[in-house]
């Protein structure tokens, strides 16, 4: 079988083309859900406290992919504190949990 060249919007890896075209979306990483992400959630343990910022650029094995829905209703354990930090380069806000 011969094919042919490829395109420009081609990728040739090992002998295989790939259409650069495509766009890889993370899901969100709750339990049933498929929507796609928009945040990231790690945890800093030393401090007691989640972080939920804007989508990573890779995919981390000690965070959390989040879509807007699970985002917008994260919360930490009790006792922690949450910094929520925003695209747009705004301070980011500390969100104490429980009056603490």
């Amino acid at each position: 079988m011969v094919r042919a060249a490829p395109s420009d919007d081609e990728i040739v890896t090992g002998g295989c083309a790939y259409d650069a075209r495509v766009v890889s979306i993370r899901p969100c990483s709750r339990q049933m859900c498929r929507a796609p992400a928009v945040a990231t959630l790690t945890y800093v343990y030393a401090d007691s406290m989640a972080v939920l910022g804007p989508l990573s650029a890779s995919a981390e094995p000690h965070s959390y992919d989040l879509c807007e829905h699970h985002s917008d209703r994260m919360s930490a354990p009790k006792g922690w504190s949450v910094l929520r930090i925003t695209e747009h380069h705004d301070e980011p806000t500390r969100t104490p949990l429980y009056g603490a």
